[in-house]
């Protein structure tokens, strides 16, 4: 299984990163793989979707 870092930025704090990057949603998952974005997913999903929504990109 690939290593995988995960990391939530709180938006009250953070409001630079987010105009920086675009999000206008929460939550709002970026998915990076070698150092560039290679997805996204806006607003919320069950724990099961996720499960193989985050698959797709680890492989």
């Amino acid at each position: 299984m690939p290593f995988v870092n995960i990391i939530k930025v709180h938006n009250k704090e953070n409001r630079d990163y987010f105009n920086l990057h675009n999000v206008h949603a929460c939550p709002t998952i970026f998915f990076y793989k070698n150092g560039e974005k290679v997805g996204e997913h806006l607003g919320s999903m069950p724990v099961s979707d996720f499960d193989k929504y985050f698959e797709k990109y680890l492989y």
